[in-house]
């Protein structure tokens, strides 16, 4: 395998990694000019955010801004904290606790939350149901991978194109559900390729009034297509409206812009610098892991 399909084949793998990681559905986060989920009344489908089988509002809150931290700031450990107090806070509240099993590191935990989650699972409404439809087939394939097992790319297959399905049509209901806009977003690229998924943020931004906030990914998607100079420039502007300092997010994004490139020793120096601000940055490890493999190569 030459450098260039070895560079495709590693994002390609990453890029599954997130859309198997980043599976929630949260409302609008403070930096996405959508519905703030706080405002009293703002959950329902008049609103297009979704209440979570009526999750406490301790909870939601919690949630929400465990998601703004892995996609804006990338801090897998914050968000870890606050997905464990969400679902302290509602011991009701499955989702949470599906989410939390995606980023736990503890195998034992992991397997516990799916097995808690799908004896109840029976509880969550139709609405609910499209979104643990991936979330706990996602959990499977953990599983499956821990066993050394792996399922065929035609199960793979079949799984991505549920999950866009399944989105899409959470979405007609929900359509201010920011992470899970994301998420469809993911899985369109991760299904058909950066140019459909550039297509969908268009279409998706076309149908609101506000501006979405649709984190990095469409800065990978520009550069995936060969569009350094403009990924560069959008790299920039994300990185200047990051709200928290020394976030891990705009260093992981540019090694994985330069990992584009093929500066893979840029995509290691980046790699290693969002991970000295979290450890537990799950992209950021691989993306280092591939860097050094290709070099090796």
């Amino acid at each position: 395998m030459n450098a260039i399909q070895s560079r495709a084949t590693t994002l390609g793998g990453l890029f599954l990694t997130a859309c198997f990681l980043v599976v929630a559905a949260c409302g609008a986060p403070a930096a996405a000019p959508v519905e703030s989920a706080s405002t009293p009344g703002a959950h329902g489908a008049s609103s297009g955010l979704y209440s979570f089988g009526g999750a406490s509002k301790e909870a939601l809150n919690l949630y929400r801004r465990g998601w703004r931290e892995i996609l804006l700031h990338g801090r897998w450990t914050e968000a870890e904290r606050l997905y464990r107090e969400a679902a302290a806070a509602d011991p009701d509240f499955l989702i949470a606790k599906s989410v939390l099993a995606r980023i736990t590191t503890d195998s034992s935990e992991r397997q516990a939350l799916y097995e808690a989650v799908e004896a109840r699972r029976d509880e969550v409404d139709d609405a609910g149901q499209l979104l643990l439809n991936t979330y706990q087939a996602t959990l499977e394939l953990f599983a499956m991978r821990e066993r050394g097992e792996s399922g065929s790319a035609e199960e793979r297959t079949a799984m991505m194109h549920r999950a866009v399905e399944d989105y899409g049509a959470f979405l007609e209901r929900y359509p201010n559900e920011w992470s899970v806009i994301i998420e469809y977003v993911e899985w369109v690229h991760a299904l058909e390729g950066p140019q459909a998924a550039l297509d969908a943020v268009e279409s998706i931004q076309a149908s609101r009034a506000q501006n979405i906030d649709f984190s990095y990914f469409p800065i990978h998607f520009e550069a995936e297509l060969g569009h350094h100079e403009r990924a560069a420039e959008m790299a920039e502007a994300f990185a200047q409206r990051i709200d928290i300092p020394d976030a891990p997010q705009p260093h992981f994004l540019s090694a994985l812009l330069a990992f584009e490139r093929g500066d893979f020793d840029e995509a290691e120096s980046e790699a290693s610098r969002a991970l000295a601000l979290d450890p537990r940055h799950l992209l950021a490890e691989r993306l280092l892991r591939r860097a050094k493999e290709v070099k090796g190569n």
